[in-house]
């Protein structure tokens, strides 16, 4: 019994997705990625994970002094 021989381009992974085994696992993702989504979320809004609003107001205020910075060096630019 000798293996099918197919040729190896950049489709070869699109043709492999279309046998059975292939298409019946993306529809087993995609039917637990919609149907499991109310877990996935319940878990995350569990965890700790902390409220990046500090962080962003940290990185405004970093950015807005840069700016002030390159304005007073180049002041023609602003």
């Amino acid at each position: 019994m000798d293996p099918v021989k197919k040729p190896c381009n950049g489709m070869a992974f699109l043709s492999s997705l279309g046998n059975a085994k292939g298409l019946g696992i993306i529809v087993l993702v995609i039917v637990a990625l919609y149907y499991g989504w109310p877990f996935v979320e319940a878990i995350l809004l569990m965890l700790p994970i902390p409220d990046p609003r500090e962080s962003i107001d940290k990185v405004k205020n970093i950015a807005g002094g840069a700016a002030g910075m390159i304005g007073n060096v180049l002041p023609g630019t602003m």
